[in-house]
């Protein structure tokens, strides 16, 4: 099991780089199959060429504001044949992030969005923050039936239709711009690969 923590400081609303430092590790570690579930040494997969693994999991971590608590938000996932996954990745070379088509399994990744001032179960993209990826990338991340997670307020919430570009999601939504955690299909995939979000506080 691994974990990223995230300090009492973090605000992605000044500081939106900052959401992006989660996956420093994370990316390496998922690289290396870590989140891999059943977690089978890779011995086990060559002698049983007829088992492979198509679960995973990866966490975020968040301070509750003025409490030591910490909120645990683990994403399950399950891979479908040999599609490769959207993810980030900090580059010690030149100091920044790189967008990333070809990890082995899915993971969440921070999206900008803005909720309707009006209407309160919907949102758009977001046209400025999300640089990582094409516009049009970043409207195949949510699907219908697609579950992520305000990162503020950590409402879990879900896609139940889209219409143009505007998403209509079940529950009610803050306002404004928001970072939000999603699973993004596969490349060229359909399919939700977000089984459930499950939350938890640590004391």
């Amino acid at each position: 099991m691994y974990k990223k923590l995230v300090d009492e400081n973090f605000d992605p609303a000044t500081d939106p780089l900052d959401v992006m430092k989660l996956y420093e590790e994370i990316t390496n570690l998922f690289q290396n199959a870590e989140g891999v579930y059943p977690s089978m040494p890779a011995e086990f997969y060559q002698q049983n060429p007829d088992q492979s693994p198509r679960y995973s999991w990866s966490a975020v971590y968040r301070h509750e504001s003025l409490s030591p608590q910490l909120v645990v938000r683990v994403f399950v996932c399950r891979k479908t044949g040999n599609t490769q996954y959207y993810g980030l990745r900090y580059n010690t070379v030149t100091g920044g992030y790189e967008s990333l088509r070809d990890l082995e399994f899915p993971m969440p990744i921070p999206v900008n969005v803005t909720f309707s001032p009006t209407a309160a179960n919907q949102f758009t993209i977001s046209t400025t923050g999300n640089s990582f990826f094409s516009a049009a990338e970043y409207q195949g991340f949510f699907k219908e039936g697609t579950r992520f997670v305000d990162d503020t307020s950590g409402t879990i919430y879900q896609v139940i239709e889209k219409k143009d570009s505007v998403y209509r999601i079940q529950g009610t939504n803050g306002t404004g711009s928001r970072w939000v955690w999603v699973v993004p299909p596969g490349a060229g995939s359909g399919r939700n690969p977000c089984v459930y979000i499950y939350e938890s506080v640590i004391q």
